[in-house]
């Protein structure tokens, strides 16, 4: 997406740093998922960085992808590609999943090694002129890590915590974090505290453990409602 600077003037700007995860801005600055009338539109990317810009990788990368669109349970369409696709809902279906998955050769990146997103939500026939944005919302997550995208050493670290929702969606009213520390095998829920617009977790840091990886739901008081999972979401430093 293409950034303006005024000359005579410096400005600071972070590329790469971790989480690196959904985001609900598409590459080209659009709505990253509408509907008009019975069809819908996604372009979400799930490499987006700490400071919101939108990555990719090269498709050789993948190891697998997948963008799938469900109507009351049932598989409307999917596409191989990761977070887009283009989709007709069936005529009078307002029960909607849509899920989308990333998974990176091994070797091709030490972070963010699979992204995983599922959201379940309402929505009903567009007849406005314009595409409308669905109720989506992704789980952003901004540990505070050195340049290498690594934690420094401790036990345990908090780690601030926001929601980014397309226009028109509902406030989150509930929220659920977990760690695991060997790349998913296990999981556990760490302790969540609202502050200001966000909240903060606390996770906890096995001492064997090379990587953390994330994973959140979370629902809107409309019941629209996302889970998402990022493996190896940061690295940690040597104690």
């Amino acid at each position: 997406m293409p950034t303006s600077y005024e000359p005579g003037r410096w400005q600071v700007d972070s590329w790469n740093a971790a989480v690196i995860g959904p985001g609900l801005v598409s590459p080209d600055g659009s709505t990253a998922a509408t509907r008009l009338g019975d069809t819908i539109q996604v372009d979400v990317p799930l490499q987006t960085d700490r400071a919101g810009h939108p990555g990719t990788t090269f498709l050789i990368d993948y190891l697998g992808t997948r963008t799938a669109l469900y109507a009351d349970g049932e598989l409307v369409d999917e596409t191989s590609r990761p977070g887009t696709g283009e989709f007709d809902v069936p005529p009078g279906a307002t029960n909607l999943g849509l899920e989308t998955t990333l998974a990176r050769l091994p070797g091709t990146a030490h972070l963010s090694t699979t992204v995983d997103v599922a959201w379940t939500f309402q929505s009903r026939h567009v007849v406005d002129p314009e595409p409308r944005p669905l109720p989506l919302t992704v789980v952003r997550f901004a540990p505070f890590l050195d340049r290498h995208n690594r934690m420094p050493a401790g036990p345990a670290a908090f780690v601030p915590v926001t929601v980014e929702a397309q226009h028109g969606t509902p406030p989150v009213d509930d929220l659920v974090v977990e760690a695991s520390p060997d790349d998913g095998d296990t999981w556990a829920e760490v302790p969540v505290t609202s502050v200001g617009h966000g909240w903060l977790a606390r996770i906890r840091h096995d001492s064997a453990a090379r990587f953390v990886s994330l994973r959140a739901t979370a629902t809107d008081e409309g019941g629209n409602r996302v889970e998402q999972t990022i493996i190896r979401a940061y690295e940690l430093a040597a104690r």
